[in-house]
């Protein structure tokens, strides 16, 4: 048996749907993870929760931010001043 010990943000994938789903049910759930969602060779870190969160909003902003930029065709009117 192995005694390596693989932290919680090493082995969660926030582009992985089924993860996902699982911390949504997390959030939902007074904190608890669906049962036997976690492997028992994974760690949960002091702040797995903060670099949790850090991780989805890095992939959050780059799925927003991947395709063209918007570019409004027409010309803002310059303000008049009286």
């Amino acid at each position: 048996m192995s005694d390596h010990v693989t932290l919680f943000n090493e082995w969660f994938e926030v582009n992985n749907k089924e993860h996902m789903k699982a911390y949504a049910e997390y959030l939902q759930e007074c904190q608890r993870w669906p049962k036997h969602f976690i492997p028992a060779d994974v760690s949960l870190e002091k702040t797995w929760q903060q670099t949790l969160n850090h991780r989805i909003v890095g992939a959050y902003v780059k799925l927003m931010t991947a395709g063209p930029v918007y570019r409004n065709p027409e010309p803002r009117p310059k303000p008049e001043f009286s």
